[in-house]
């Protein structure tokens, strides 16, 4: 009997034990929607009149890559030299909140909160508070490589 008790002790430390956890922040918060590779694919714009969708193409196989450990990554296109911008998120209520390490776009802040208007498995839209009413369209994009590669 006590070797039973052992063995069952043993068997349930075992199963309990998994080299696959997830080493995630429970601070976080991060919706499992969110996690993968996005391709911007329409803005929501204005030309002094009306807002409207306008198709819109970074040239970059992926855009934003949000990670489950709160690691982002942004991939820019070659014309604006840029090396992917590379930093860290967070969730708070619907906001994004995005903190650069390697923002090279001149006058911009390296901290950035989007607001998430829509997410799903596969689309994400969100209001960039950089121009009023302007909101970006993102698609989920499976099979890209991990390197930044744009046109």
């Amino acid at each position: 009997m006590k070797n039973l008790i052992y063995i069952l002790l043993f068997a349930f430390i075992i199963s309990s034990c998994n080299k696959d956890d997830k080493k995630e922040d429970p601070e976080l918060n991060i919706p499992f929607e969110l996690v993968g590779k996005w391709k911007v694919t329409k803005r929501f714009i204005t030309e002094g009149g009306p807002h409207y969708w306008m198709d819109y193409d970074t040239g970059c196989e992926w855009d934003d890559w949000y990670q489950n450990s709160g690691k982002f990554i942004e991939c820019y296109p070659k014309n604006l030299n840029c090396t992917p911008h590379v930093g860290n998120f967070n969730i708070t209520d619907n906001d994004i909140i995005i903190n650069r390490e390697n923002y090279c776009i001149k006058d911009s802040p390296s901290i950035t909160t989007l607001t998430i208007d829509k997410l799903s498995n596969d689309t994400l839209i969100y209001d960039t508070h950089f121009w009023e009413g302007e909101k970006i369209l993102l698609v989920k994009v499976n099979n890209v490589s991990d390197s930044c590669k744009c046109q």
